[in-house]
């Protein structure tokens, strides 16, 4: 895939295409002197780069700033050239699976958290970064943090940011009904309630954060668990009931818009006021509601009355992982400490994938790994 924006191009990247083009078009190869002509010309050593790869999913800025990321890491690291792979989500998980089980991975890899258990259930499906401790500087990490990667004594994968559920308001909206942002389940009701003559919703969200949700009000409400701390399902028929009639409230009493009519431009228009989406796509919620002209503000996380439970669960948005296979550990993991822990790269990244996990990216408040929100 090429590369999705205008930008200069590198030294080394027209190094790179230079010798494709040539063989591709089937010009005369170039010998030993046409090569060091070039790189005497580009000032890079074309026989002394060492290669890596690298591969992510996302959207087209992330592309962008990875991208630009990775051009200041080879200004940094000038001996090493990172080969990039990227796409959208859709469809990425599979062909994870396939690279994966056919030993095929990038040397470096964006990961969801849950793949550490598909892929590395023992700890030896990817690279032990224990290892590689003189390269990556984990000091900017606590214990919590590193814990999320462990898998039996083996430190798998580190996180890059943490996400959970936020709550963005319209507040045009709710300025005109004279409504403060909702706090609890009931005051999302009540508000629902006032709004639903006009075809209005106080909030929406998609599947899976409706899942969150409804999670976090069951916790509440009834000191129970639907998953255990291992991920596995442990409500019984009596909760599912609960879960399931709670649900049919919420779309009865149109307090959540129809997930199958949600998306990133809710906020463009003027019937959802509110939106339960993961802290790493707000900055896509908020371009639909600034191109609208719409103000958005940020709300609290639902609760339920007395309730001495959080509900509301803090997990690693994504995380960066070695192959186990790669013939380059150690500049493997210099791309990995750049993309962690560089602060001129953080920059670039901001908050696109979370609140950052590295103390030198933006020291961060005291955090625990997939646990509830207080």
């Amino acid at each position: 895939m090429g590369r999705a924006y205008d930008m200069p191009m590198s030294r080394r990247t027209f190094l790179r295409l230079a010798g494709l083009g040539a063989g591709v078009a089937g010009l005369p190869a170039c010998g030993s002197s046409s090569l060091d002509q070039i790189a005497a010309q580009s000032g890079t050593d074309a026989y002394n780069t060492r290669d890596i790869t690298l591969s992510w999913w996302g959207n087209d800025p992330r592309h962008q700033y990875m991208l630009e990321g990775i051009d200041l890491f080879e200004k940094k690291h000038p001996d090493i050239y990172v080969t990039p792979s990227y796409g959208v989500w859709n469809g990425y998980e599979r062909r994870y699976h396939i690279l994966m089980m056919s030993s095929n991975e990038t040397d470096v890899m964006q990961i969801n958290y849950a793949w550490l258990r598909r892929y590395s259930e023992d700890g030896t499906g990817y690279y032990d970064l224990n290892d590689l401790r003189d390269v990556i500087d984990l000091s900017n990490f606590e214990e919590s943090d590193l814990s999320c990667g462990m898998r039996g004594d083996h430190l798998n994968a580190l996180p890059i940011a943490y996400n959970t559920t936020v709550f963005l308001y319209n507040k045009d909206i709710y300025d005109r009904y004279g409504l403060a942002y909702p706090t609890s389940w009931d005051e999302l009701f009540a508000a629902a309630e006032i709004m639903r003559g006009d075809g209005v919703y106080p909030t929406g969200t998609i599947y899976k954060q409706l899942i969150l949700a409804v999670n976090a009000w069951y916790e509440q409400t009834t000191g129970g668990k639907i998953f255990t701390g291992e991920g596995t399902y442990a409500a019984d028929a009596e909760a599912m009931k609960k879960i399931l009639t709670f649900i049919q409230r919420v779309f009865d009493e149109k307090v959540m818009a129809n997930p199958n009519d949600f998306d990133s431009n809710a906020f463009a228009g003027d019937t959802i006021a509110g939106v339960m989406c993961w802290a790493s796509d707000v900055t896509r919620y908020i371009e639909s509601a600034e191109g609208a002209g719409v103000t958005i503000e940020l709300g609290d996380f639902l609760s339920a009355d007395g309730s001495e439970q959080g509900g509301w669960y803090v997990k690693p948005a994504t995380m960066y992982a070695i192959s186990k296979l790669t013939a380059s550990p150690e500049d493997a993991a210099a791309l990995m400490d750049f993309l962690l822990n560089d602060p001129d790269f953080a920059l670039l990244q901001g908050n696109e994938k979370g609140v950052p996990v590295s103390a030198s990216a933006a020291p961060p408040p005291s955090r625990r790994c997939a646990t509830p929100t207080r």
